[in-house]
């Protein structure tokens, strides 16, 4: 198949979104279904003023990395580039000792790829135990380093320096009524003493840094707010000296017992905002005290900084900015229903143009001014989505340390394939969250969109790890729709070994994830995707043909070994009768925004709904939705984390959302409902939207299963709620590891 040279502007610019005048299966699912449209880019007269208009050119690509590729000094240690893989769950360790496989390949994969230093899995190392690699304590000390240190040599043989993030969690028995304000001195002084143990342990067991977290709204943060510490002993807010005091000591204490050679790092907050009450600041921490902080502890005798932000109401927005950007048009999002100005919260030093990428570099560099030692920041600090953008940050000397974590879980070989001027070959993280859900929503699994073996490594699904096995036959492998589902099967068998065709009855790869990422905007970064997925069939030698609609005849003349059907599912429409002039019944497989009116009803609440709401509402049009489920399933394909911000803002713009009700008849004028109370009522409107779950498609699979191995991808495979990007690419990747 011949390349293009398909950018991300060139995705936007090739999808239905002025328009939107699409004949599609399933328009927004984004999951199998290979038909293409093609229109004319948005218009922005289309959409109405945003608070926080977007600058889309943050993803230039002229830089050659120079600068995040240079070494850099950190207290005793020399690191080979600017990349840090942050500490943040994983799930991968095992549940008592020894250490995991899981573990030791998860970690050791980033130092493989390349980052400079990899930080063990957030949290603390309890009295024998390392937390990251195992979830229950050793029997004695001696035996919880020795556990630790099967990791620590293995990180440095792959490449990289190794460290540990610690909380106060389970440093002893004062931890367990840890309050600010109740905490004594004497239970201060302990912990103070366990953490330096702590520190200790982790340098015998080989640990080249441990890093300490007084940031976002956690413990020992408290001690640095005025809005929360109200002691009135030397640890309490009178000066910025006392307010900072056990974070120094606590430096103090792990030099003094490691050694001042031991790297030792902390996280601030360079700032805090009060997203649950916007305005409502009142002792809230500002950069004028964070700058003192810093300036204390780099006394005191820490190596590096990391900076974040306080948002005490939703905290993983402390670590994750770009959550406050899932909705179309609707950046600044706080999950109360209110929107940050960025010109004016956040002290207007929160980088809010680019749907969070970047966001916390303007403070960290007023932090890197203040102080002589290294300082960075996470908060999407992505330098394959925006190269330039984090290469002239380290360059022109704003911020010294990149903290990844989720690009890396995407694709640990980030750091060797942008050093390799290899961007393109970078697996993209879209930025979906579903990585992370366990402190919110833990029933539903933490898994990543695009990767489909992280968190499933070594379970019963890839029982063999990371890395798939090379096959044992070589086989003809048909693999029928070129959506993200079907790509990834494609791929997946090829570096099997397999010979593979993509047969795509469209003109170009991508399904209708371009149509998706046409209501969805760029936050996602979807086109990205499709990108990487067709750069994918190139690398591995898939034989790609477009504009061919498979059949069980064409199937016949081939006679493939395996197939892989991923053709997208089918639309219900169940008021296409209806010849009622106005409310007009448009159904979004076919759906032309041209027919849409200003006071619309959608049928349907799943993420695929929720976005064209976005969408529509950022066209100033008045929009309510009516679902059967109860009001927890609204936007259910989506994260936990998209679930928090989302509801909240749809209400907050007049969205009125009918759950547990049902549509009755459209009559002139509306749409007859019944409520969950069993009483019927009209909603008024001129356009209803029919924009159900998608169902099963498995017309072509039935007429090939008895001739042929056969298995079925994405939306075609069955009806439920595993109807999204990435159940389809998880479900391709287990297709292809079958054969």
């Amino acid at each position: 198949m011949k390349n293009e040279g398909l950018t991300r502007r060139g995705f936007i610019e090739g999808v239905t979104v002025a328009a939107l005048g699409v004949t599609a299966a399933s328009v927004l699912s984004g999951c199998g279904s290979s038909t293409t449209q093609t229109a004319a880019p948005a218009e922005k007269s289309m959409f109405v003023d945003t608070l926080n208009p977007q600058d889309t050119k943050y993803d230039t690509y002229t830089t050659d990395y120079a600068a995040i590729f240079s070494p850099i000094k950190v207290g005793s240690l020399t690191l080979k580039n600017r990349i840090i893989k942050t500490g943040a769950g994983s799930d991968t360790h095992s549940s008592k000792p020894p250490l995991s496989q899981n573990s030791l390949d998860y970690m050791t994969n980033f130092a493989k790829g390349g980052a400079a230093v990899v930080m063990m899995d957030g949290g603390v190392m309890a009295p024998y135990g390392f937390n990251g690699l195992t979830s229950t304590t050793f029997k004695t000390f001696d035996e919880a380093t020795a556990g630790a240190k099967v990791m620590s040599d293995a990180v440095h043989a792959a490449g990289a320096y190794v460290g540990f993030q610690m909380t106060t969690g389970s440093l002893g028995p004062a931890a367990a009524i840890l309050q600010v304000d109740t905490l004594s001195v004497a239970q201060i002084k302990q912990l103070t003493a366990n953490f330096a143990q702590q520190a200790l342990a982790a340098k015998k067991a080989g640990f080249d840094i441990v890093e300490f977290k007084g940031a976002t709204s956690d413990d020992m943060n408290a001690f640095i707010t005025r809005r929360q510490n109200k002691r009135k002993d030397e640890y309490g807010p009178q000066s910025i000296e006392n307010r900072a005091r056990w974070l120094c000591e606590i430096v103090q204490a792990m030099k003094a017992a490691c050694g001042k050679d031991f790297v030792v790092s902390t996280l601030i907050n360079v700032y805090e905002e009060n997203d649950a009450k916007l305005g409502d600041n009142d002792k809230y921490l500002t950069v004028e005290e964070s700058v003192e902080v810093a300036k204390l502890l780099e006394k005191a005798g820490v190596d590096w900084i990391q900076v974040r932000v306080g948002t005490p109401g939703l905290e993983p927005a402390c670590w994750a900015p770009d959550q406050m950007h899932a909705g179309f048009h609707a950046d600044g999002m706080t999950g109360y229903g209110t929107q940050f100005d960025y010109s004016s919260h956040f002290e207007g030093l929160q980088d809010g143009k680019h749907h969070g990428v970047g966001a916390f570099i303007p403070g960290a560099a007023l932090i890197k001014k203040a102080v002589k030692i290294p300082v960075g920041c996470a908060g999407y600090m992505d330098p394959r989505t925006a190269p330039d953008l984090m290469n002239n940050a380290v360059k022109n000397g704003d911020i010294d340390l990149i903290f990844m974590n989720r690009p890396l879980t995407v694709d640990p070989e980030l750091p060797n394939k942008l050093k390799a001027k290899k961007r393109d070959e970078v697996a993209p993280c879209t930025r979906c969250f579903h990585c992370h859900t366990a402190g919110i929503s833990p029933k539903e699994p933490e898994l990543c969109r695009v990767n489909a073996a992280t968190q499933r490594a070594y379970t019963a699904a890839l029982p063999e790890g990371y890395v798939l096995a090379p096959a044992k036959t070589v086989k003809n492998v048909m693999v029928i729709g070129g959506g993200p589902g079907g790509m990834e099967a494609a791929r997946r068998a090829a570096q099997k070994g397999h010979k593979v065709t993509l047969y795509e009855k469209g003109t170009s790869l991508g399904g209708l994830v371009k149509t998706a990422s046409g209501f969805k905007g760029s936050h996602e970064r979807l086109e990205d995707l499709i990108a990487f997925l067709t750069k994918q069939q190139t690398l591995n030698k898939v034989t790609v043909v477009t504009g061919k609609e498979v059949d069980a005849a064409f199937v016949d003349t081939v006679k493939p070994d395996a197939i892989i059907v991923a053709v997208g599912g089918k639309r219900d429409a169940k008021f296409a009768s209806s010849t009622v002039a106005s409310p007009k019944v448009v159904n979004i497989g076919s759906y032309d925004n041209s027919k849409v009116g200003s006071n619309v009803v959608i049928l349907g609440a799943g993420a695929q709904a929720v976005d064209l709401t976005f969408y529509l509402l950022a066209q100033g049009k008045k929009v309510q939705m009516v679902h059967a489920d109860v009001a927890a399933k609204l936007d259910k394909e989506q994260s936990a984390h998209f679930r928090q911000y989302i509801p909240p803002h749809l209400q907050a713009k007049g969205v009125k959302i009918w759950s547990e009700s049902t549509p009755q008849k459209i009559v002139d004028g509306g749409i007859v409902i019944k409520t969950g109370a069993g009483i019927e009522t009209t909603l008024k409107c001129d356009t209803v939207v029919e924009c159900w779950d998608i169902l099963a498609n498995t017309t072509l699979a039935d007429a090939l299963k008895s001739k042929y191995t056969v298995s079925l991808v994405g939306d075609c495979a069955s009806a439920g709620k595993d109807k999204n990007i990435l159940y389809a690419i998880q479900a391709g990747y287990d297709a292809a590891r079958a054969i």
